[in-house]
């Protein structure tokens, strides 16, 4: 009896959290419709997350008690939705005459349910008289019930849920605003962050790596790291949440049921797997029930991927999952960014004639779990059985802890740094030519291909860490126990490599669903010489994420991109009626929308472009490096160009990278513009510098702006503080000496400021190959000094 008023207690506290969330969205919807500033609207939102934060605890707590009720006396059942959702809603109509009679049967009045509404409906509660209350969803809308979620993953969801009116979703889906925030900043600003001079890691990011660091054990015998987490709450504060990872575990295994017998066999092939490679153990019973140290049980699901050959169903163990208030992930310090430059990474792999990339095999679990941190990563399977399940302890490091990044690339950096006197190349490339488990390197010779690859992997194999496979460019031959590709086309860091004849491609995804799809189609022609249907009800926001999808670090396409961003800053400008800008999700009008088409038109393009990998292919004879910078009102920009001599007095050049920036909303001068442009091309020309094993002899600044020469070349200059700090960063990292003047006719860096999307990037096109004069002596360079 004590149990059931608990239980009513529990469930009234609930009910108010509940009631409070819709009343603080009621007003936040209030606030949106009448206009109010963001930062009003911001103050309401917050409200609704505390209230939202409110209920979940709640909900917690009542799941909590009920489950220990549930081991103790079988009291309740608990039914578990496929995506963890409960739903404490109410039937009326139709849907409550359904179900009369048999309110005490839950799966009778499941099963009438989902015979009338014809989809499997996800909803669970505790309580089953609090069913009577449930509302049936219109037929207009999705299939689903409209629900009020008790336990959500993500907040965004909830609000989804609660109001239809789209203009929420820009502060409620926190996610993609801070997304479009950032790529807008990106776009809009003068000198965007990633263009700024490296900066070291803060005093938070060093203690954290130290941890890291500290908590690194090699076992000389057994060749393998063991990680100590680096704990910054106490991890005895972590409580044992069996029950609820009981019932995730039911979650689970429903859902797979659903997916078919193929998924779950795969399911179990992995757990089975894991165990062979000991990667996990199974506990005990013994150790479960006297272990004294601190346990917490993950849950995990699938992740499914069809076109995976290898894994089409994989396991993921959530560390972010809330429980009373505890994340496991939040005890663990996340560590800093150790990963190396994509942008060295890429320009090195250009360098040189041989390319060869490597895929280190289950990287993360490489590295063991220590005892004390295996019991805080403890897990429930029973095979899909009906029977008690299985307790087990994970003993490597998973895929999904804030940590296991930095702790994955520091033991293989301190692996490499153990044998780096007796292996300096194979251990150089380990720890500057690696991005996590990839391995990207070029090199001159073809037939030492073979040995610096197998000294990699001794090297690797010395910390338990495997490589998977190698694909080496060209149509070279090689030992047996070398793999060479015979791929058309794999992804190296997102860019598109054809390794058979070691060319980088672009890859273009219109993305386009039916749902985007209108009574007024609109098409393109692709490679293939098939028709595209465009959507004609775009939005700036499907705008920005299409732009977005041209991966392109290395600004191998510049001239392409621009257009994207120019358009792009259109559409952010334009005013509708009432001086009213479009919102993220407003439809663009007619004239706006025939500008997109037309790049989307343009953009296909891309795919037949085919840009050698290599920038060289004789030895290196006086290599120069040439800077070009330029800027116009609408944007400034600044590439870079390598050249050296392949003969008597003839010389080849190569686009070695370029970037391009908007300018200002706000109008600047030219002359700011231009000297914007030449800090650009002074940042540009370090980070090459730094990034290559090239040593260039000669690097040449070139500027169609007589003003900024004159800025850079002029002692005690008297100006402001805006051109003060540029131009004493100017000389701070380039010499007066390598800044030339030319003219705008033969400025390349011009086609970055203009939209022109006609221009001809091809392989062998003025872009990709530089301005002419290139080819000439200095001597005979249309160049003033």
């Amino acid at each position: 009896m004590a149990h059931t008023t608990e239980m009513e207690y529990l469930r009234r506290l609930r009910g108010t959290a509940r009631g409070k969330v819709t009343r603080k969205c009621q007003l936040l919807n209030e606030q949106v419709r009448q206009g109010k500033p963001s930062n009003i609207i911001e103050i309401y939102y917050e409200e609704v997350k505390e209230a939202f934060t409110e209920l979940e605890r709640r909900h917690e707590t009542l799941v909590n008690r009920i489950c220990e009720g549930e081991e103790k006396d079988e009291e309740f059942q608990v039914k578990l939705d496929e995506e963890d959702q409960y739903i404490d809603q109410c039937l009326s109509g139709e849907a409550l005459s359904l179900v009369h009679g048999v309110e005490d049967d839950f799966d009778e009045m499941f099963r009438r349910l989902d015979q009338r509404y014809a989809d499997p409906i996800k909803l669970t509660d505790c309580v089953i008289d609090q069913l009577k209350k449930l509302k049936p969803q219109k037929r207009e809308w999705t299939k689903k019930y409209q629900n009020l979620s008790n336990k959500v993953n993500a907040f965004p969801e909830l609000m989804k849920y609660l109001k239809e009116e789209r203009e929420l979703l820009d502060y409620m889906d926190t996610e993609v605003r801070n997304n479009t925030r950032s790529t807008k900043t990106a776009f809009h600003s003068l000198e965007a962050k990633e263009d700024s001079q490296e900066t070291n890691m803060t005093m938070k990011e060093e203690e954290e790596m130290k941890l890291i660091l500290n908590g690194l054990e090699y076992k000389e015998r057994e060749k393998v790291w063991i990680a100590h987490y680096p704990w910054i709450k106490d991890p005895h504060q972590l409580p044992n949440n069996f029950g609820v990872a009981m019932m995730k575990l039911k979650g689970t295994e429903k859902r797979l049921r659903k997916l078919g017998g193929i998924r779950s066999a795969e399911y179990s092939e992995q757990m089975i797997n894991m165990q062979e490679r000991g990667v996990v153990r199974k506990l005990a019973r013994e150790e479960v029930t006297h272990y004294k140290g601190p346990v917490h049980y993950l849950s995990h699901h699938e992740i499914l991927k069809p076109q995976s050959t290898t894994t089409p169903t994989r396991i993921v163990f959530n560390a972010s999952a809330s429980y009373n208030g505890h994340i496991l992930n939040e005890y663990w310090a996340k560590g800093p960014n150790v990963l190396n430059s994509l942008f060295g990474l890429l320009h090195r792999f250009r360098e040189n004639p041989v390319a060869i990339i490597g895929d280190i095999s289950k990287m993360f679990n490489s590295v063991r779990l220590s005892e004390f941190d295996s019991h805080v990563h403890r897990f429930l399977w029973r095979d899909f059985e009906d029977r008690a399940p299985d307790h087990y302890a994970l003993t490597a490091v998973p895929f999904g802890d804030i940590c296991s990044p930095a702790i994955a690339v520091l033991a293989m950096r301190q692996t490499a740094d153990k044998y780096k006197d007796d292996f300096l190349i194979p251990a150089n490339i380990i720890l500057k030519d690696s991005y996590m488990d990839d391995i990207i390197h070029s090199l001159d010779d073809a037939e030492e291909t073979p040995e610096t690859m197998q000294d990699v992997e001794f090297i690797l194999k010395q910390g338990n860490f495997h490589m998977k496979e190698w694909i080496v460019s060209g149509r070279t031959q090689a030992e047996e126990d070398v793999d060479l590709s015979g791929t058309t086309s794999e992804k190296v860091l997102g860019v598109v490599w054809n390794p058979k004849e070691d060319e980088i491609s672009y890859k273009i995804k219109l993305n386009i669903t039916p749902k985007q799809k209108t009574s007024v189609p609109c098409t393109v022609t692709g490679t293939d010489g098939s028709d595209r249907e465009l959507p004609n009800d775009l939005t700036k926001r499907r705008v920005l994420s299409k732009i977005s999808t041209i991966f392109d670090p290395l600004g191998l396409v510049t001239p392409v991109t621009l257009c994207g961003k120019l358009l792009l800053r259109q559409i952010i400008l334009y005013t509708c009626d009432k001086d009213r800008k479009l919102d993220w999700d407003d439809p663009l009008p007619k004239e706006l929308g025939e500008n997109w088409y037309k790049f989307l038109q343009n953009i296909t393009r891309l795919e037949t472009l085919k840009i050698p990998r290599c920038i060289r292919t004789t030895e290196l004879v006086k290599p120069t490096l040439i800077m070009f910078n330029d800027a116009s009102t609408l944007a400034y920009s600044a590439c870079a160009y390598a050249r050296w001599q392949v003969g008597s007095g003839k010389y080849i050049a190569r686009l070695l990278a370029s970037k391009s920036r908007l300018a200002p909303i706000k109008i600047q001068t030219v002359p700011r513009l231009e000297l914007a442009s030449a800090v650009l091309s002074a940042r540009l020309r370090n980070t090459i510098v730094e990034e290559s094993n090239i040593k260039y002899d000669y690097i040449y600044h070139l500027t169609d702006s007589e003003i900024v020469l004159a800025q850079i070349m002029k002692d005690n200059l008297n100006v402001g503080t805006y051109v003060a700090n540029r131009v004493s960063e100017i000389r701070e990292t380039t010499s007066k000496e390598e800044w030339h003047w030319i003219s705008t006719e033969v400025n390349i860096a011009d086609l970055m400021t203009r939209p022109n999307l006609q221009v001809n990037i091809d392989a062998g096109s003025y872009w990709q190959r530089g301005p002419d004069f290139l080819g000439l002596p200095t001597t005979e360079w249309p160049i003033n000094p």
